[in-house]
């Protein structure tokens, strides 16, 4: 498994080096802010309402743009920047984990074994390579973790033992802080791996001390530096709207893949005593799994549940290989070997496809895109679906449609003067990611009715690679 993992990450890295667009819709937005500072704009502008006015939304924390953008600086590129930075992200996550398996006292084998099973993990896969920020939010949240663990009450698991140190501790609460200051979900894996803390870690008050210093420090930097702009972003404008459908397509392609990999997980702890449910990375699973249900949230995608597969990977992976089992628990690969493999292989495959799927589709696109370029309108910012396609045409995007959205239907933004330009055909030409004749799902969580109907009433072209471009 390890082998095909980092066979399978350098083939959609490196493949993505060619286009000049990540395939995920929010890569794209991600790009665009960093574009936008860069140009002299806010990276926390105060949305207006009238096409050309700022009509974007960053619903982050900024330490990681600014990171990009001094990268960006010497790279000349921010896309490349972005994709550098989440690549070390990547590699340093893969680091720690290998180190916290042998450290809990698994052999090589099982060790390769369970950091491997993420080459099974979509989530994880995809999100590498690309312009995100979730792999610094989980490196920061499972560093902490490890280190609780490292040094955590003792309880005859590990080879090898660490002292409860002060020092350790407050390490610990800073890593758990500096992962919420770069994606603020982050908050909700930290509190539960804080209240292990409390109910078991003999230096808990360390911990939590930890956690509130970086927290402290990095709500004042930003509000030192972005004002209080930044907080209506962060706060008032990310909670969402919430969809049962949305969420069964997250778990059909998130969690169905990986069921019996979770089962395992869930009776591992479950059935293994008063000793594993001591065991932080038992909380920091059962924490992941709830927290996958915030993916009903409209727009909610595989970043939801990339802590669930990598604490899974932890928690079970090695035993799939031969590696230890962890304290009382009884044997955790309980279900039919050829179940088991049946699973791995199914996973794997799955990332396999969707990986070969999405470099075809990149490079249709790539065949495509000087057409897409040469139908927008020769200057001012461009109505696009995909704030990727307006930056890799050298070009800004009006606005970001699926936030926007949001906003509209939470009575936080006024559509009307966007809409009304839109149908009298102001911007000329507008580049779809969707069939708007289709009312698919994510043609309705990205634009609004006026503005669907708006395209259906313009002259569409079905170009390929999933591009409509509408002309008024």
């Amino acid at each position: 498994m390890a082998v095909w993992l980092l066979t399978v990450l350098c083939i959609w890295s490196i493949g993505l080096l060619r286009y000049p667009l990540d395939p995920d819709y929010t890569s794209g937005e991600l790009l665009d802010h960093v574009n936008a500072w860069q140009s002299g704009e806010a990276l926390y502008p105060i949305v207006g309402t009238a096409p050309g006015e700022s009509l974007r939304v960053l619903n982050y924390p900024p330490f990681l743009f600014a990171a990009v953008r001094g990268l960006a600086s010497i790279t000349s590129d921010p896309l490349a920047a972005g994709r550098l930075l989440n690549g070390v992200a990547v590699v340093l996550l893969l680091l720690v984990l290998g180190a916290c398996l042998r450290a809990r006292g698994h052999t090589l084998p099982a060790v390769a074994g369970g950091v491997g099973l993420l080459g099974a993990s979509l989530p994880f896969v995809y999100s590498a390579g690309q312009f995100h920020i979730e792999g610094w939010a989980v490196l920061g949240t499972v560093s902490g973790v490890a280190l609780l663990d490292r040094s955590g009450p003792s309880d005859g698991r590990r080879a090898t033992g660490a002292p409860h140190s002060a020092v350790t501790a407050v390490c610990a609460g800073l890593l758990l802080g500096a992962a919420c200051l770069v994606k603020q979900t982050q908050v909700v894996p930290a509190v539960v791996v804080l209240a292990w803390s409390v109910a078991y870690f003999p230096r808990w008050r360390a911990t939590v001390i930890g956690f509130g210093v970086a927290g402290v420090v990095g709500c004042a930097a930003i509000t030192w530096g972005w004002g209080v702009e930044a907080w209506r972003h962060l706060v008032t404008y990310t909670v969402g709207t919430y969809s049962v459908e949305n969420l069964l397509r997250q778990f059909g392609s998130f969690v169905l893949p990986w069921a019996l990999l979770l089962a395992m997980a869930w009776r591992k702890g479950w059935a293994g005593g008063p000793t594993l449910r001591r065991d932080v990375f038992w909380w920091y699973w059962c924490g992941a799994l709830v927290w996958t249900l915030s993916a009903g949230r409209d727009g909610a995608s595989f970043g939801y549940f990339l802590d669930l597969h990598v604490a899974t990977a932890v928690w079970v992976g090695p035993s799939l290989f031969g590696g230890a089992v962890d304290g009382a628990a009884p044997a955790v690969p309980w279900a039919p070997r050829w179940l088991r493999t049946t699973q791995v292989i199914g996973a794997t495959l799955l990332v396999a496809v969707a990986v070969g799927a999405n470099l075809g589709r990149l490079e249709a696109r790539r065949t495509l895109l000087p057409r897409v370029c040469a139908a927008l309108p020769a200057t001012g910012p461009v109505l696009v679906e995909e704030a990727g396609v307006a930056a890799a045409c050298g070009r800004r995007a009006a606005l970001h449609p699926f936030i926007m959205t949001s906003l509209a239907r939470r009575g936080l933004w006024d559509s009307s003067e966007v809409e009304t330009a839109v149908a009298r055909g102001d911007f000329g030409v507008a580049v779809l990611a969707n069939d708007p004749a289709a009312e698919s799902a994510a043609a309705r969580d990205r634009w609004t009715a006026p503005l669907r109907r708006a395209f259906i009433g313009g002259e569409v072209t079905a170009l390929g690679a999933d591009w409509w471009i509408v002309r008024w």
